[in-house]
């Protein structure tokens, strides 16, 4: 059965770190994702120590991600330097006592449409090489990379069924799957996809939507079907990181109104 996470952003001006994370401690949260600006890093001193003084651990990172990033690149210096990028990441992983790196498979398209059929064929073997260097490198380190499914605006990993196969193909230990609700929710059929790539998701990140934006709306908010995703749930063993980034306001409203009890519902985490 799943535990609850969240994620725990640091370098944001609207993101108290230790007053929210607390708020998600109450929730049932028992370990944290971390996520920064940037640019404007937060001192790793106090990213430590803001998880000690709550009693949690780091159990991963979100490693950087964005235009500058694209394992799937066809530009072989692009892609090398990419895949460079997550050896750092790693790194820091390890720094903060999780060792497990999540990885977008492509950068944001440069018009944000989603690509051609072809222009996404040739993308392939660029990924599925970047993938098997990830694994050589988490194997070397002691690091598992999650390969998250990201919507379709970027250039690759859109499809979590396709993303699966390729994972399943490079049968690594250090390779892995993210599986995220809400990218699945705008691409293809959540629950259908989590089934179809269920042996190979190590770690999953949930929100919700309406299947258009990716809004990180709180479970049972958007439009997700919760009661049939919810049990099948129960055959995953590993964290269920709430994404979500509201004011601390929100959250602890959200709170004293018993949304403890709805995840636990929606979910069926510990």
């Amino acid at each position: 059965m799943a535990y609850l996470a969240t994620i725990a952003s640091f370098g944001f001006a609207d993101f108290d770190p230790p007053a929210l994370l607390d708020v998600y401690k109450q929730l049932g949260c028992v370990a944290l994702q971390y996520y920064r600006n940037e640019s404007n890093p937060p001192d790793i001193k106090y990213v430590k120590q803001v998880a000690d003084d709550l009693g949690l651990g780091y159990d991963s990172i979100h490693g950087v991600f964005g235009k500058k990033y694209d394992p799937s690149s066809p530009d072989e210096s692009v892609r090398k330097a990419s895949v460079q990028v997550y050896r750092l990441e790693a790194e820091l992983a390890l720094q903060l006592g999780g060792p497990k790196v999540v990885v977008h498979p492509g950068s944001p398209t440069a018009d944000g449409k989603p690509l051609s059929d072809p222009q996404r064929t040739q993308r392939q073997a660029p990924l599925k090489q970047s993938m098997h260097e990830l694994a050589q490198m988490g194997q070397e380190l002691g690091v598992t990379f999650l390969m998250e499914n990201i919507p379709a605006t970027f250039n690759a990993g859109s499809d979590p069924g396709a993303l699966a196969t390729m994972i399943r193909q490079i049968n690594s230990p250090n390779l892995k799957m993210c599986f995220d609700t809400g990218h699945a929710h705008m691409t293809c059929d959540v629950v259908e996809h989590f089934k179809q790539s269920l042996d190979v998701i190590d770690y999953m990140h949930i929100s919700d939507n309406n299947q258009k934006f990716d809004s990180h709306l709180i479970p049972g908010h958007g439009s997700i079907d919760w009661d049939t995703l919810g049990p099948l749930m129960t055959q995953f063993d590993g964290a269920a990181m709430l994404e979500l980034f509201f004011p601390l306001g929100m959250m602890e409203l959200e709170l004293a109104g018993g949304l403890a009890d709805v995840l636990k519902q929606c979910l069926q985490v510990n």
